[in-house]
């Protein structure tokens, strides 16, 4: 069993008044006949990029992801890879557990909806999933990333 408490704080601390080009989608919210908007957007090297290692023969999943305001809509969006397949069946594990916090409370739960890449893929310039962050964010607002404790079995 392996538990990892990780925590990826974003630099200077806020939100990046992006103006990356964005494709809005309509998809049902999990669970309930609501729908939700969604946003596509390119990764770029300004996404934070954070890893979370296991150890070294069982590899590392690599995230990149970043909160901008497209369409007037602080989102957090991100896109995922490891750097072995040993550890990949356990993405959806980590990311369920995932979470952002804005001005130190816990405002997103579950970044599932992160864009998951094959094994050793880049991802500069692939698409990343957005979904909007709930509450109002000011623009000097700390944003955090960070997990609840993560239990995995090799």
């Amino acid at each position: 069993m392996i538990s990892f408490p990780f925590r990826a704080v974003l630099a200077a601390a806020t939100v990046i008044l992006g103006t990356a080009p964005a494709q809005a989608h309509d998809s049902p919210s999990h669970g309930s006949a609501a729908h939700q908007h969604r946003f596509e957007v390119p990764v770029t090297k300004s996404f934070q990029e954070s890893q979370m290692t296991w150890n070294e023969s069982l590899g590392a999943m690599i995230m990149r992801w970043d909160v901008l305001v497209l369409n007037g809509t602080v989102v957090v969006c991100g896109a995922i890879t490891n750097d072995n397949g040993r550890m990949r069946r356990h993405n959806k594990a980590v990311l369920n557990k995932l979470w952002v916090k804005v001005d130190g409370q816990k405002r997103l739960r579950n970044l599932s909806y992160f864009t998951v890449y094959p094994v050793g893929q880049d991802l500069i310039g692939v698409a990343s999933n957005c979904k909007p962050l709930p509450g109002p964010v000011k623009s000097n607002s700390s944003i955090e990333m960070g997990a609840d404790t993560i239990r995995v079995r090799d």
